[in-house]
Order: structure tokens, then C-alpha cells, then sequence
């Protein structure tokens, strides 16, 4: 083991909050913490925004969030590690917080142990990963981007790899998987609002019409939603993507469809985003027959998920958030691929899905991108009023 863990009892409210947060900014003032130095060891970076100091002496500082985050997905990452070198694969790791700070991030990317690394996880902010480029070109590094979904900007980084797809890919995962169910020619209308997010999952149908000849895919503004009657096509295969973050006018096109008796055998399409509204109702999901395409969805009878529960419960008194289980998985799917592919992640494509703890881990190159990208999502529905996953993989498998 390479890092010293509290396992003190846990504390409540701010006391147990500044309990963790001070232990590590302890941990972060060392930099560097390693078992040995063996060359056979695995040279990890973790570079991340615990924004440690700034946050103990402020709970309710405006980073505070971020800083949560980060403290859960370093908890699982360490518990990898510890899964790794009992599988043999020995890991000497060094932490850093960027302090969500320019000048800070660039004195860590000057660091040699840095430049030697094999792998660097994080930073998590956009510009941090603009600014990993060059660095990454100059000291040949693979660096993973490992909590944020690049929507806004297209950086073209032959060693950026992105543990989860763009949004523009959910496009390409959600056609894939209507042409797998239906006939060939299913008739698709996409609503959409105008913000950022709903605009770039939108155009992405209308990018891959040239792909989809025999689809029929039409835009339509969501507030125009009641002119969906002039796009229906009785006796076709009629799918609703629903490309939109607010709460409000989803809910009013999901009931207007469910409440609807000409509506008939229609099929819906979303992202995670409606699993964080405050109102939710199963029923109506259920009757427009609504998939939900996530990259995370954990299945708590699974026996990998109970065995993980287990394992951090023992050492952090309390259940792992949605963070500690995406830093479990990822140091054990790309420091192992590491050791299998000795460093050459260029070959990353090459190997067969994997399974993980939330999602499937498929790496794939970026259409007209350097980069590359995990494009494993998880296909959900609802039946008797519950959540189920239908697919836990990748359109590709789909094909196999």
C-alpha cells in the first residue's frame, strides 16, 4: 500500500467534512508519496482541484463541490491501487492540487516527477486540459480526463483520453442502438432547446442523417412540441429524442405524449440529466416507453459492486458516491491496460470491452478528433415503475 488512510471514526456534519479535509491537505503539502522506487512500478500522477486549504479554512467556500468530488474520486482511486498491486500490477503514485489555479497547475506540469510519469489522471477543468497538450506532445504522456464531458470544446490531443463520451457521441449511441431494435426506417424527430449543451446534441442527428438514408430525422424547437402531431406517422417506427436540460419543458412534453391516446407505440430518447429533476414521475416514463442513456448506472446486487461497497465502507465509514466508484474504476481499467499494453495506448482500440462497477470501458478514437474517448454507456427503461438497464455496453457489441 502506498498511501496512509485515516480510519479514525467518522464525525458529523462540518467536523467530519473538516476532519477529511484537513488530513488531506496533510497529505497534499508531501507532494510526492511513493512505497519505492522499483522500476518496475507504474509512475502515476493524480492532478486534481481538492482546492484542500482553501476549503478547510472555508466549508461554504465556492469550490467546495468541486473539492467533494475530487476527495471521493482520490478515496476509490487509492482503494484501485491497492486491488492493483494485490493483482500484481505495483503502483507508485504522487498527488497534486491544482488549487483551481493556472499559476499553480503550470509550477506542477514543471515538475520532473511529473514530466516522468506514465500516466497522468486529471486535471478535471477544460482549460487545464488545453493546457495539458503541450505538455503531454513534449514529454509523450497519455493523460485521462476523468470527470468531465468535453461538449465545448474539441481539443485535438493525440494523448487525451476521455473516460467518458462527448455528448455528441450519446447521438451516435442512440441511433445505433434504434437501428438495432426497429425496421430500417424509423421516423425520428429530436426536440431541442437553444442552450449550449441541447444545441450541440441536436445538430449531432443532423450530422449523421448522410450516415442514417433510411431514418427520416427532423429538429424541432421543444416549445414548439405540440406540432409534434405534424411529424408523426401512424404505422412507422416513431422515436422522440428529447435533447434538453430543462426541467420544465421536458416534463410538459412528457406528459403531453403520455396523455396523448394518438400517440401511439412511440419510443423516447434522453440523457442522465432527467434522473436530477425534482419531479419525476415513473408512470408517465413507462407509457412513452423512455430510454435514458447514461454513462453511469450501478446495480447494488451486482456481486463486484457489493465486494467494492464492502471494501470502502471498511476504510471511509460511510457508502461511496457516484466519484469514488469513477476513481475505482479508471485506475483499474487504464493503469492495468497500461501494464497489458506496455504504454502504448494508441493500441487502447484494440482491446474487447471490459466490464466495470457503473458502465463497460470501450476506448475508441474521436470521429475527426487526435484524441480518444470511453464510448461504453448504459441503455435504461422503465418497467412495473422501476429503473432497469437494458444495455450496459457500447453499439459496437451490439454488432458482435
Amino acid at each position: 500500500m502506498i498511501l496512509a488512510v485515516n480510519h479514525q471514526p467518522p464525525l458529523n456534519g462540518n467536523k467530519q467534512m473538516n476532519k477529511l479535509l484537513l488530513y488531506l491537505s496533510l497529505l497534499l503539502l508531501t507532494t510526492q508519496i511513493k512505497a519505492q522506487t522499483d522500476s518496475n512500478y507504474i509512475e502515476v500522477s493524480l492532478i486534481l482541484p481538492f482546492s484542500a486549504k482553501s476549503v478547510y479554512e472555508n466549508p461554504k467556500d465556492k469550490n467546495a463541490g468541486v473539492s467533494e468530488a475530487c476527495r471521493q474520486y482520490f478515496e476509490g482511486f487509492t482503494l484501485a491501487i491497492d486491488s492493483l498491486e494485490k493483482a500484481g500490477i505495483p503502483v507508485s503514485l504522487s498527488v497534486y492540487d491544482t488549487k483551481l489555479d493556472t499559476f499553480f497547475f503550470k509550477k506542477i506540469l514543471e515538475k520532473k516527477e511529473v514530466q516522468n510519469s506514465d500516466l497522468v489522471f486529471g486535471p478535471v477543468m477544460p482549460n487545464g486540459t488545453q493546457m495539458m497538450k503541450d505538455f503531454a506532445q513534449k514529454n509523450q504522456v497519455f493523460h485521462i480526463s476523468p470527470l468531465m464531458t468535453l461538449t465545448k470544446t474539441s481539443i485535438n490531443d493525440s494523448f487525451l483520453i476521455s473516460a467518458y463520451p462527448d455528448l455528441r457521441y450519446y447521438a451516435n449511441f442512440i441511433l445505433e442502438a434504434i437501428k438495432k431494435q426497429d425496421s430500417m426506417h424509423a421516423n425520428i424527430v429530436v426536440l431541442s432547446d437553444k442552450k449550449t449543451n441541447d444545441i450541440i446534441f441536436s445538430k449531432q442527428f443532423s450530422t449523421l442523417k448522410s450516415k442514417y438514408k433510411s431514418f427520416t430525422i427532423k429538429n424541432l424547437d421543444i416549445a414548439k412540441y405540440l406540432d409534434y402531431s405534424l411529424h408523426y406517422k401512424m404505422g412507422a417506427q416513431n422515436h422522440v429524442v428529447i435533447a434538453c436540460e430543462n426541467e420544465f419543458l421536458v416534463n410538459n412534453v412528457i406528459k403531453h405524449l403520455a396523455d396523448s391516446t394518438q400517440f401511439l407505440n412511440i419510443n423516447c430518447w434522453t440523457t442522465r440529466k432527467i434522473l436530477e429533476f425534482k419531479a419525476i414521475n415513473l408512470s408517465q416514463w413507462e407509457a412513452i416507453h423512455l430510454n435514458i442513456i447514461t454513462p453511469f448506472f450501478i446495480n447494488y446486487s451486482d456481486t463486484l459492486v457489493r465486494a467494492f461497497s464492502e471494501k470502502y465502507r471498511e476504510r471511509y465509514y460511510t457508502e461511496p458516491s457516484e466519484f469514488a466508484v469513477n476513481g475505482f474504476e479508471q485506475a483499474v481499467y487504464f493503469i492495468s491496460a497500461y501494464r497489458e499494453l506496455h504504454g502504448d495506448f494508441s493500441k487502447l482500440k484494440e482491446l474487447k470491452p471490459r466490464r466495470a462497477l457503473s458502465n463497460y470501458f470501450e476506448v475508441k478514437p474521436k470521429e475527426e478528433l487526435l484524441s480518444q474517448q470511453n464510448v461504453g454507456l448504459n441503455q435504461l427503461i422503465i418497467e412495473g415503475h422501476e429503473i432497469r438497464q437494458r444495455l450496459k455496453y457500447s453499439p459496437e457489441q451490439q454488432k458482435q
